[in-house]
C-alpha cells in the first residue's frame, strides 16, 4: 500500500545544529533504500553533485554518516569516508555489505563506489553528508535525510537530529525507497518544502560518476539534470491505484527462451529534454530478457570488439528498445531511437558498438527500462575462461563453449579426453555420427558375408572367398571373431540344406549302382 508522507520540521533536537543549507550544498542525498524483497540487508544511498565543479572527496574530508534509529545525536554515527573525484551532474552510489550463510555479500558491487555495513531501518533512521572542514567551523550539515513513522498521537517515533525529517504513516515496504522529488523540468527539489522527498515503489540506484567529455563547460544549477525518476508519476503507481505496482506498462517475461541442451546515457527528443517513457507499441508486451553474454573472447578476437550481450524478444510482434539501456559494470549503453527487435528473435550487441566492458574476473549484465529500473539481469558469473559464453537455458545461467550470438543457446562444455579430445560440439556430434555409422556398416558387412557363405556351401567344396574385403578391413572385429562367424555360417548352411545334400548323396549312390549294373550286363553279353 502506498505510504502517505510529509516532511516535518524537527519536533525535538538534542544538539544545536543549523538546518541543512540545501540550496548551497554541492552534494545532496537523492535516494535511500532500506531493503529489498530479497533481503532486508540489501540497502543503498545515492548522492548527487549538483554543483558546477568536480569535488575531491578525500582532500575535502567528505563523509557519509549513518546514525541508529534511536540516536539523538551524531556522536556515535557510523562513518563512511568518501573518496575519489565527484564530477558535476553525476551520481555517487554507496551500497551495503552483509553476511548471509557465513558468506560476506556486497550489494550492487559492480556499481557502488563505496560500501557500508547494512543496518538501515525501514521505520526510522538518520543519514547525513558532511564536509569535516566546514563542520568544524560552522557546525553545519551539508545535507541530511531523516525519516520516522508517527505514533497514534501523530508525533515522530524517532525525532530528527538535523532539523528536517520525513514523516511516514507506515514503515517503508521492502523494495521501496525514499527519493528526492524532481520538478517537471528535471531539477532536484531543495529547501524545507513538504515535497522534497517522496516514497517510491520503484527504486532507481544510479552510478555514473565519470568525467564529462568537455570539462570546460560550466553547468549552472538552474539547468535541468538527468534523472532516472519518472517526473510525471514519481511514486511509480498507476493513477487511482494504491497497490504499489509499477506503471511503466512493461510486463515481466513469463516464457523461457528456446535452447538446445547437449551433453557433457538517456535518449533526448528534439527539444533536448530527457525522454522517460515506454514506446506505446511496447505497452502490454513482455520485456526482452538477456540470454547470453561473452565476457572473455578467445584470440584472435578481443574484448574491445567482440564481447557481446544478447537479448531475446519472446513476443509474437516486434519490440521497440528506444530509451532502454544495457549496463555492465558502471557504464550504460542506451539504445538509440528506432532500435527494433523482431518477434521471437535473438539479437547481440557487441562491445565495439556499445563500448561496454564485461569483467573477466566476474560480474553480471543488466537491462534497464527508460525509467532506469532494472527489468532483466544475468546470473552472477565468476572468472570467465577464454571463449566461454555465460548463457541462459531452462531458467539456469551456465557456462558453455558453444558461443551463439543472435540465435538460440547451445549449452555444452567439452570434457578432457586427452590428445584425442574434441573441442567443439559440432565435431563431437560428427564423431559420434561416424561411430554409429561405422558400427552399423560393420554389422551389415558381417550379415552379408554370412549369408553369401551359407548359400555357397551345397554347391562348392572350395574354401569360401571373402566378399567386399575393403569394407571388412574397416571393422574393428578380431580375426578370430570373423572365423567364428564363418564357422557358424557354414554350420547354419549345412543344417539349412541338409535334405538337399542327403538327396544328392542318395541320387549319387543310385546312379553309381545303376552304372555298375549296366557294366556287368555289357560284360555278360
Amino acid at each position: 500500500m502506498f505510504m502517505a508522507m510529509q516532511v516535518f520540521p524537527a519536533l525535538a533536537a538534542s544538539v544545536s545544529v543549523t538546518a541543512p543549507p540545501h540550496l548551497s550544498s554541492p552534494i545532496i542525498i537523492t535516494e535511500m533504500q532500506p531493503g529489498t524483497t530479497t533481503s532486508a540487508s540489501q540497502e543503498f544511498i545515492e548522492l548527487y553533485n549538483q554543483s558546477a565543479s568536480a569535488i575531491d572527496l578525500g582532500a575535502g574530508g567528505w563523509q557519509l554518516q549513518i546514525a541508529s534509529a534511536t540516536a539523538t545525536d551524531w556522536q556515535k554515527a557510523k562513518v563512511i569516508g568518501l573518496k575519489g573525484i565527484f564530477y558535476p551532474g553525476t551520481y555517487y552510489l554507496l551500497a551495503s555489505s552483509f553476511v548471509a550463510a557465513d558468506d560476506t555479500k556486497s550489494y550492487l558491487q559492480d556499481y557502488a563506489s563505496a560500501q557500508f555495513a547494512s543496518g538501515l531501518s525501514a521505520a526510522s533512521g538518520h543519514i547525513r553528508v558532511v564536509n569535516m572542514a566546514s563542520l568544524a567551523s560552522s557546525n553545519s550539515t551539508e545535507d541530511a535525510l531523516e525519516w520516522s513513522t508517527t505514533s497514534n498521537a501523530n508525533t515522530l517515533v524517532s525525532p530528527s537530529i538535523s532539523g528536517v525529517q520525513v514523516a511516514l504513516a507506515d514503515a517503508i515496504l521492502p523494495g521501496s525507497s525514499i527519493k528526492r522529488y524532481v520538478s517537471a523540468t528535471g531539477v532536484f527539489a531543495t529547501g524545507d518544502a513538504p515535497d522534497v522527498f517522496l516514497v517510491s515503489s520503484c527504486p532507481s540506484p544510479t552510478a555514473n560518476n565519470v568525467a564529462p567529455q568537455d570539462t570546460t563547460v560550466v553547468k549552472p544549477l538552474t539547468e535541468p539534470v538527468s534523472t532516472t525518476v519518472d517526473t510525471v508519476n514519481q511514486s511509480c503507481q498507476p493513477a487511482g491505484d494504491d497497490s504499489g505496482d509499477s506503471t511503466t506498462g512493461i510486463q515481466p517475461p513469463t516464457s523461457t527462451p528456446p535452447a538446445i541442451l547437449l551433453p557433457g546515457d538517456q535518449p533526448v527528443d528534439t527539444s533536448g529534454s530527457a525522454v522517460s517513457r515506454v514506446p506505446l507499441s511496447d505497452v502490454g508486451l513482455e520485456a526482452p530478457q538477456i540470454t547470453e553474454i561473452l565476457p572473455n573472447p578467445a584470440a584472435p578476437r578481443t574484448d574491445a570488439n567482440d564481447e557481446f550481450i544478447e537479448l531475446y524478444n519472446g513476443n509474437d510482434q516486434e519490440y521497440d528498445l528506444t530509451g532502454f539501456a544495457l549496463s555492465a559494470g558502471s557504464k550504460q549503453y542506451v539504445f538509440p531511437a528506432g532500435t527494433i527487435m523482431q518477434a521471437q528473435s535473438f539479437m547481440a550487441w557487441y562491445s565495439r558498438d556499445t563500448h561496454l566492458g564485461l569483467a573477466n574476473s566476474g560480474g553480471s549484465a543488466s537491462l534497464f527500462d527508460p525509467f532506469g529500473n532494472i527489468i532483466g539481469q544475468t546470473g552472477q558469473y565468476n572468472t570467465a575462461k577464454d571463449g566461454k559464453a555465460w548463457a541462459l537455458a531452462n531458467g539456469t545461467w551456465q557456462w558453455t563453449d558453444v558461443v551463439t550470438p543472435g540465435t538460440e543457446n547451445v549449452i555444452h562444455m567439452a570434457t578432457n579426453l586427452g590428445k584425442a579430445s574434441v573441442n567443439t560440439s559440432t565435431q563431437k556430434i560428427i564423431t559420434a555420427k561416424k561411430a554409429v555409422a561405422g558400427a552399423a556398416k560393420t554389422t551389415k558387412v558381417a550379415k552379408t558375408t554370412a549369408g553369401k557363405l551359407s548359400k555357397q556351401v551345397p554347391h562348392k567344396t572350395q574354401a569360401p572367398t571373402m566378399q567386399n574385403t575393403a569394407d571388412v578391413r574397416k571393422t574393428p572385429l578380431h580375426i578370430q571373431a570373423i572365423a567364428l562367424i564363418g564357422a557358424c555360417a557354414l554350420l547354419y548352411g549345412a543344417y539349412e540344406y541338409r535334405r538337399d545334400v542327403a538327396n544328392r548323396f542318395h541320387q549319387f549312390r543310385a546312379n553309381r549302382a545303376a552304372r555298375r549294373t549296366l557294366r556287368k550286363g555289357d560284360k555278360g553279353g
